[in-house]
């Protein structure tokens, strides 16, 4: 089991390596191939609409066909595609390749996914949850490091990327366990989940804008700014890589804090942070991506968390599914609404736009701590680290106990 595991990690690692790269490489590239900034975003948008349909399917063809022959079809379809992109260079193919991958990356989570969570046991579920995130962050942080490894206006880097991919199989073919069992939950309806978590229901989808258009972006902001290749590389790993190093004092905080306090702290923070983008020259665009991302990708958690601290045990899981939905929409929406700013303003509009959505974030949040009574802290559920682009199987990591139903001052 534990040789499985490590394993799943290893093939889940290699999987966002080569993912990593090849969205930050595929920014570079546009502005190399002099695609327009809202082309840009455009494409990059494709990849989290290929997302959000690839989470609904996988679950159906895990069910027919099995995980080892799902992953081995993703893998092999999703590490062709980013060769793709090196054949046919423009707007409209890109795309479709985008959306491609982005299908095929979301099957490959949820089918790792469901892995992790038929081996976690009770005991084990924090901690495999805390790597996972580890890993995949990390991961994603260090392919970015791999754009000075060759030429970006050559196909060096898009085989890179591609082997990166293809290797993740290995891992996993040679020592996956047994199929676990796929039990799909109905989601929760919208109103439903605007009913019982207004905050989480909100902060969710501006996650979705903040890390898409950070993910799909950063790297164009990047270059049009004049970067080389190596700062390029610097600043989408500090962009991502922030995340780890904020996550866990955020996480303690939180469980000892009002959790909407936390989330109006946090968000106010990174709005402030994402001034100094603004600004910019010298060092500050690299200062303020660490901690813009350092504090924007673990709000997703916390709305996680902020969810499961209202809603009863027996629906949670119901919840998280819808909330992963609305966070995919957000994703859509955040490098054209990313693109459309930079567009009009300049590279500037890319840190005017995190700072913008975050400043949104922060006063919602703070609205709320007004209309209803906050969570004892001693009632508050645990924190556990879950990526930005996890799938709903991701939250069955979440560990659970029964929650005693509190009192609500308002419901609206």
């Amino acid at each position: 089991m534990v040789a499985a595991v490590w394993a799943l990690f290893a093939g889940i690692g290699l999987l966002h390596l080569g993912n990593g790269l090849q969205g930050s490489l595929l920014g570079v590239r546009s502005s190399q191939e002099g695609f327009s900034t809202l082309v840009t975003g455009v494409i990059m948008a494709a990849f989290y609409g290929g997302f959000l349909v690839g989470t609904r399917v996988t679950i159906n063809l895990l069910r027919n066909v099995g995980h080892i022959r799902v992953f081995a079809a993703l893998a092999s379809t999703a590490s062709a595609s980013v060769l793709l992109h090196a054949v046919f260079v423009s707007p409209s193919t890109w795309v479709l390749i985008r959306m491609a991958s982005g299908f095929c990356v979301a099957g490959l989570y949820v089918t790792a996914e469901s892995w992790l969570n038929d081996m976690a046991t009770n005991e084990t579920r924090g901690k495999m949850l805390s790597v996972y995130m580890m890993v995949t962050m990390g991961a994603i942080a260090s392919g970015q490091f791999l754009l000075n490894v060759g030429n970006s206006r050559s196909f060096e880097l898009f085989i890179v990327a591609s082997v990166l991919v293809s290797l993740s199989l290995v891992p996993v073919s040679l020592s996956a366990t047994g199929a676990p069992p796929i039990n799909q939950v109905e989601p929760m309806t919208l109103r439903e989940l605007w009913h019982e978590v207004p905050l989480a229901t909100t902060l969710a989808f501006a996650v979705g804008i903040t890390s898409s258009a950070m993910i799909g972006m950063g790297a164009l902001y990047a270059t049009i700014s004049g970067f080389d290749t190596g700062r390029t590389s610097l600043f989408m790993a500090l962009l991502l890589g922030g995340a780890m190093l904020f996550q866990w004092p955020i996480g303690a905080v939180s469980d000892r804090v009002p959790r909407r306090v936390v989330i109006t702290s946090v968000a106010a923070f990174a709005a402030l942070a994402g001034g100094i983008g603004i600004v910019g020259g010298g060092v500050l665009p690299f200062v303020a991506a660490l901690l813009v991302g350092g504090a924007s990708f673990p709000l997703y958690s916390l709305a996680i968390a902020h969810a499961a601290d209202w809603i009863p045990t027996t629906k949670l899981a119901s919840a998280s599914g819808m909330l992963v939905l609305v966070s995919g929409v957000g994703a859509i929406i955040g490098p054209i609404l990313a693109a459309t700013v930079m567009q009009a303003t300049g590279p500037g509009g890319f840190f005017a736009t995190l700072s913008a959505v975050h400043a949104f974030i922060a006063v919602y949040a703070g609205y709320r701590l007004t209309q209803r009574d906050s969570v004892p802290v001693e009632d508050l559920a645990d924190l556990m680290p879950i990526p930005a682009r996890s799938t709903s199987v991701a939250t069955n990591l979440l560990r659970r106990r029964p929650r005693v139903p509190l009192k609500r001052r308002k419901r609206t």
